[in-house]
């Protein structure tokens, strides 16, 4: 079986996200550790998403640089 990193970090990280947005888990930890710990489980989400973002979304390829004939010189009298 072929291990996919991604979808497992993805699913530890949905899991936190559910255990930490609890209301009980304040209760466990005092409310500024609840803080934090939600804010680094969201950061890592974030980054997760943008990680994946990254390697899915397809790039346009660069259009075609065409050429430019330069300005004909001034003509001096």
């Amino acid at each position: 079986m072929k291990r996919e990193p991604v979808l497992i970090i993805m699913s530890v990280l949905a899991a936190l996200q559910v255990f930490v947005g609890g209301a009980a888990f304040s209760e466990l930890v005092s409310v500024r550790v609840a803080g934090l710990l939600a804010l680094s489980v969201a950061a890592l989400q974030v980054g997760m998403q943008f990680y994946v973002r990254g390697r899915v979304a397809p790039v346009p390829a660069p259009e075609p640089v065409e050429a430019v004939a330069p300005a004909p010189a001034p003509e001096t009298p």
